[in-house]
């Protein structure tokens, strides 16, 4: 069973964001499998980074396209994001300090940012953009 599942709730009605949202959630997805599979940490980071570099570009393209459509709400989305790069990013120290496990309140992170941040504040945006692929 998948940690996340695309819903019908999740979409935005543009395009790029929301084939990017689906990205998220696969490898939200395939972080959650290994870690109940009990992969090890060696296999376990990669993932983890590769999450923290797709998170990192699709953040920034969703910036871009705010800013290319003069969208009022850019500056709190801006910093909404910076502040969940920092909470991910304390995450990930932590997974590199420790032994390598993943606990429930990464996963809960996930869920939170990615549901809440989708269905709350990139919601807002949606109809500025529209369908509007860069």
């Amino acid at each position: 069973m998948a940690f996340l599942n695309w819903e019908p709730s999740l979409l935005l009605g543009v395009d790029d964001m929301d084939g990017e949202h689906k990205v998220l959630i696969a490898k939200m997805n395939e972080i959650h499998d290994r870690v109940a599979a009990g992969a090890s940490k060696a296999v376990l980071t990669p993932l983890l980074d590769g999450l923290a570099d797709v998170t990192k570009k699709h953040f920034a393209h969703e910036e871009a396209l705010m800013r290319a459509a003069n969208y009022a709400g850019f500056e709190n989305h801006a910093w909404v994001h910076k502040d969940l790069l920092t909470k991910l990013d304390k995450h990930l120290q932590a997974f590199r300090a420790g032994t390598g496990t993943i606990g429930d309140d990464f996963f809960a992170f996930l869920r939170l940012w990615l549901t809440a941040h989708i269905q709350g504040i990139d919601k807002k945006y949606a109809p500025v953009l529209g369908k509007r692929v860069a």
